[in-house]
């Protein structure tokens, strides 16, 4: 095989400059200032994918809390590959949920971002979305703690089992959850914190009616594929009245 250099400036022009800011009360944020013509329509997709490369590379570095893409210098008239741009900036590195972003505009911007992102989202001047994105993130902190000391999972048996098998299955339901919804902040931080668990257990008709409180997870009988063994509702703070109402193990 034969092989070549390549370079990124090959595919797309578009720079980007980052800087890093905190505060004494936490929320770290990153800018990231984009800078180029960002060419129209399907055209534009490598310059979309050296931004999504550029953002990833500093949210892996510097792990902020929120994040402010300075578009001030970017020329873009239109296109949805900044949407991918936008996914990565909330979602990528670490997060284990969406981190706030927002976005400040140009003279060459401006047309085209307000046609593809909310108002609330745009900003004219990069001081206004930093405090902006650092505020939003530091409520999140506050309500983020405030619910992981509440988070319970319920762990619904179906009521045929013997007291062996339901221990059994009980003990492994978290991880079975976990490996079937991977994204589930909540059930995350609840594993790691050592939250509290109820168990009940269940006919399998009113383990149907729990099967319908999303996320959960539904085990299957090896045996009988259409008859679930237990569902797992994912941590959250209220357990649904469904299960309050079922007999405890």
């Amino acid at each position: 095989m034969d092989l070549e250099d390549v370079a990124l400036d090959d595919r797309s022009s578009i720079t980007a400059r980052y800087q890093l800011g905190g505060a004494p009360g936490g929320g770290d944020v990153l800018v990231v200032a984009c800078a180029g013509a960002y060419r129209d329509g399907s055209a534009g997709a490598p310059d979309a994918r050296r931004m999504v490369a550029h953002v990833e590379a500093g949210l892996a570095i510097w792990r902020p809390d929120a994040v402010v893409l300075d578009l001030a210098a970017l020329a873009y008239r239109w296109g949805d590959g900044l949407v991918g741009v936008f996914e990565a900036a909330a979602t990528g590195g670490d997060a284990l949920l969406p981190r706030p972003v927002a976005i400040v505009t140009g003279a060459g911007s401006r047309g085209g971002l307000a046609s593809l992102c909310l108002p609330d989202a745009l900003f004219a001047e990069r001081a206004a979305a930093v405090a902006a994105v650092r505020a939003e993130a530091l409520a999140r902190d506050v309500e983020r703690a405030r619910v992981e000391r509440a988070l319970v999972v319920a762990i619904v048996v179906r009521d045929d089992l013997t007291p062996g098998a339901a221990i059994e299955l009980v003990a492994r339901a978290p991880t079975l959850y976990l490996e079937f919804v991977p994204h589930d902040w909540r059930t995350l931080t609840w594993r790691i914190e050592g939250g509290a668990a109820v168990v009940r257990r269940a006919t399998p008709a009113q383990l149907a009616a729990v099967a319908s409180h999303a996320p959960v997870h539904v085990i299957a009988d090896p045996s009988d594929r259409a008859r679930p063994l237990a569902v797992v509702l994912g941590a959250r703070v209220e357990i649904p009245q469904v299960v309050r109402d079922l007999p405890s193990w």
